[in-house]
């Protein structure tokens, strides 16, 4: 249940690819 884990990681990868897109 590493939920905080995953979306910490997740969100700030997102924002970047959606930033570079």
């Amino acid at each position: 249940m590493d939920e905080s884990a995953t979306t910490s990681r997740t969100m700030p990868t997102m924002n970047w690819w959606i930033l570079s897109a």
